[in-house]
């Protein structure tokens, strides 16, 4: 006699505790039924308990584990040679299932199988030779541009780091077609930003504009103003919602950022995760470098949260690398002490409530997609404000909600829906920072309603049923921010930046210790996974 268990009541196999020959008697452990096997069947092994037909699941934990291939009757093994492994399949019509019967929103479907929220048609400058034809271009059809006119060179040609960022602005799921527009010198990079826009199936057009000359203006017209008309004529459809992503930080933090802004923003958050979205949250170096202790338990990865660490530590270096200042020293900045925020642990704490109750599934490097749903974080070698939408942007966001509590002004894109929030009641009524959510009512109707209405307005405004304010201002050219070496703050528009404080006093340079916080990191870590 050989013993099996039977799983759950529902099973309709039972795994064999001991090994048993063929004619040998089974017992169920616990319950004394008792069953001939008609094989040998090995320790660990499944066998049939009822009668099981070729399509028939098979049922084992109570869930079905794959289909039969062909029939078994009772006393028969249950293995690789009549069981299908199935998981890919089922994955598959799991996915199906989501799909049909989960939360969905109007879009337009991409070839590539995302969606976008807008249909913009994009012209791509690779090279700042193309910029004036671009420009040109725009003006005449009223089509988006990206202009080159910062590129970070490397023995005089655009880096890697500018062609990933061309490539990717016109990848985004919110254009529906582009032209790569490329001059003398810089085919390399015109061919790389074409390929990669091609790949996602979307039309792209390309035009050597040294070659076309005075025609140039006029044949990349032709093709946009065709764009144009494919796009216009492009209805939106039903859409999982699980496509959607957002990504969402905040500036100029002040008291009601805590209390109201982020925590209305994580509850928004929540809902789109939990109906099947996305959510990306940008963290500024220099709020990193204070969220350690807590942001590193916050990972569902014990690898992430290493590599958030690392990034930490990181970013205190670049800091005093490019400032001379540990990074207590200039954070807060004065605009948040003035607002009551006096600490960076007190700035770097309200931060992470935008993320919601979810846990961070991964970290997201320069240009990388979320390869599943779920919360995000994403790392990037800056501490600028302007390069947030940006980076957003290349990691495949649909959409940009800025939380600004104390005046400050964040960057604006073209192609990303930007949606402006502020827990500070005054901000949201100063006409000129285009509020279009005023968070400070959670203070009379709570966070989860107030965060249940700014979701509703996140998915009314993916559907194009409002504008945002940054979208009636309908800015036309995306002028690409980011930190690479030298190109610290060098041409930023002051307007659009909150500049460092300048407080450091001996005390201060006394106590300062970069690696103060990642150690502690670190040691908090430790403990919570031993």
């Amino acid at each position: 006699m050989a013993y099996a268990i039977h799983i759950n009541d529902a099973d309709n196999v039972v795994v064999l505790v001991e090994h048993v020959k063929a004619g040998g008697t089974v017992t169920i452990k616990g319950k004394g039924d008792s069953f001939t096997a008609r094989e040998d069947i090995a320790q660990g092994h499944k066998m049939a308990i009822t009668t099981l037909k070729k399509g028939e699941e098979v049922i084992k934990f109570g869930i079905e584990i794959g289909p039969m291939m062909a029939d078994a009757v009772v006393g028969d093994l249950i293995s690789e040679h009549n069981l299908l492994n199935d998981a890919i399949k089922k994955g598959e019509e799991a996915r199906q299932r989501v799909r049909e019967g989960g939360k969905k929103i109007m879009a337009y479907p991409r070839a590539d199988g995302r969606f976008g929220i807008r249909n913009y048609v994009m012209v791509i400058s690779t090279s700042p030779e193309c910029n004036n034809v671009a420009e040109a271009i725009s003006d005449a059809t009223g089509c988006l541009w990206m202009c080159c006119d910062r590129p970070h060179l490397d023995n005089g040609r655009v880096s890697s780091y500018t062609r990933l960022a061309l490539g990717y602005t016109g990848c985004s799921p919110n254009i529906h077609s582009a032209l790569v527009l490329k001059a003398d010198g810089e085919k390399l990079v015109a061919d790389f930003v074409y390929d990669l826009i091609k790949k996602t199936g979307k039309s792209v057009g390309y035009l050597d504009v040294t070659a076309a000359g005075d025609s140039s203006v006029s044949e990349g017209t032709a093709f946009i103003a065709e764009c144009i008309s494919y796009a216009a004529a492009q209805k939106r459809e039903q859409c999982s919602i699980e496509g959607l992503t957002i990504s969402m930080a905040n500036s100029g933090s002040d008291w009601t950022t805590a209390l109201f802004g982020n925590p209305v923003i994580g509850e928004a958050v929540d809902r789109l995760i939990n109906d099947g979205g996305s959510a990306i949250l940008m963290v500024p170096g220099e709020v990193a470098s204070g969220l350690e202790d807590i942001t590193s338990k916050k990972f569902a990865k014990r690898k992430d949260a290493l590599k958030f660490l690392s990034f930490a530590e990181y970013t205190r270096e670049l800091i005093y690398k490019e400032t001379g200042q540990q990074v207590e020293a200039i954070q807060p900045h004065r605009v948040n002490i003035q607002e009551g925020i006096t600490t960076l642990i007190e700035k770097s704490y309200q931060a992470i409530r935008s993320k919601g109750s979810h846990l961070i599934q991964g970290i997201l490097d320069y240009c990388e997609q979320p390869p599943y749903n779920g919360l995000w974080l994403s790392m990037f070698d800056n501490v600028l404000p302007p390069t947030l939408a940006s980076y957003a942007s290349l990691q495949g966001s649909h959409m940009y909600v800025h939380t600004i509590s104390s005046g400050a002004i964040y960057y604006e894109l073209p192609h990303l829906v930007g949606v402006r929030m502020s827990g500070n009641e005054n901000t949201y009524n100063t006409p000129e920072y285009n509020m279009d959510f005023n968070a400070f009512q959670a203070f009379s109707d709570g966070v989860p309603a107030t965060g249940e209405k700014f979701y509703q307005l996140l998915l009314d405004a993916a559907e194009g049923k409002v504008d945002t304010k940054s979208e009636i201002n309908k800015h036309k050219v995306f002028h690409m921010w980011y930190y690479v070496d030298i190109e610290f703050y060098v041409g930023s528009d002051p307007s659009k930046v909150v500049p460092y404080s300048n407080r450091m006093d001996d005390e201060d340079k006394k106590s300062g210790d970069m690696k103060r916080g990642y150690a502690k990191a670190m040691k908090a870590y430790t403990e919570r996974v031993k």
